[in-house]
């Protein structure tokens, strides 16, 4: 039976975050107190920051993909997208929590990990969403076997939120993509950790192989700070609208951070999220930019 999650590859997520997390360069001031004018991703986000430490033991969310969540749910929130929200790999539920704190009444958490239990992480999630408790679907087990036995078939097109944390093998991030895929409802979002962190080499092998795979089923439209997001083709364009926007939001969060296009107009269109010296919001090919239209930056070559 395959192992889901390994204390190793946790602590090694732990280091290699809190790395990246906040470099002095890319810090800019924020206020010290929530407006009330505050848009709903400012709001969760500082909830979440102010709930739990940037330095859990064993893994947890760097702020900046705090942030980056917090402005991927508020997209979901305004669209009016709704379904459950889904971890795989779910350790002490910091990842959880970020999610939860997006979730509505009849929405429910399902939870996979062969290691920790619900105990591990319920209250954590619980200090994040007090009223989650019934709304969570807690599968301890592998799920090479969820898969298989088609344990999760109930929730088939309900599912809006994705997280893939689970084992970091080649052949479990096909097996977990291939389980999260059949699940997902119209705009949702599946993100992959550990994207191009250099000690993890197989989850970002296996995310562009099963992509390749499957092209009708999931697109990536960013990847940044050691996850990939994937979204359907049909929702590839308010995706990327979104992430256009993302520097100037995520200036208001406390992060200078640009998007950065490095493909040709016929190539695949994804943004990466670097950080940025100030003032630069954009990179098109190596050439960084200050302002751009999204047109400018995917046919103004």
């Amino acid at each position: 039976m395959k192992s889901k999650t390994k204390l190793s590859d946790k602590a090694a997520e732990t280091e290699d975050e809190s790395a990246v997390a906040a470099p002095l360069e890319a810090a800019v001031e924020v206020p010290p107190v929530v407006p009330a004018s505050a848009s709903l991703a400012e709001r969760k986000f500082r909830q979440y920051t102010s709930t739990f430490s940037t330095t859990v033991s064993g893994g947890g969310v760097a702020p900046i993909n705090a942030a980056i969540w917090s402005l991927l749910l508020e997209h979901q929130a305004e669209q009016g997208t709704r379904g459950h929200m889904l971890e795989i790999g779910v350790w002490y539920g910091h990842g959880t929590s970020m999610a939860t704190m997006f979730r509505q009444p009849e929405e429910r958490l399902l939870l996979l990990d062969k290691y920790m239990s619900r105990e591990h992480s319920e209250p954590n999630i619980l200090l994040a969403d007090p009223t989650a408790a019934p709304a969570i679907d807690f599968r301890q087990g592998d799920s090479f076997t969820l898969r298989k036995t088609h344990a999760m078939g109930e929730y088939r097109d309900t599912v809006r939120w994705a997280h893939i944390d689970g084992e970091h093998s080649y052949e479990a991030v096909i097996n977990d993509l291939d389980l999260v895929a059949d699940l997902m409802c119209d705009g949702a979002i599946i993100a992959v950790d550990d994207f191009f962190n250099f000690s993890c080499p197989s989850c970002t092998e296996a995310t562009f192989r099963w992509l390749s795979r499957n092209e009708e089923k999931f697109t990536l439209f960013m990847c940044g700070f050691n996850k990939a997001y994937l979204c359907s083709p049909r929702n590839l364009r308010p995706m990327l609208q979104r992430v256009h926007a993302m520097p100037g939001r995520l200036k208001e969060l406390g992060f200078n951070v640009m998007a950065c296009m490095s493909g040709w107009s016929a190539e695949r269109p994804y943004f990466g999220l670097d950080y940025a010296l100030p003032g630069m919001q954009f990179q098109q090919i190596g050439r960084a930019r200050e302002n751009a239209t999204l047109s400018e930056l995917f046919f103004d070559v």
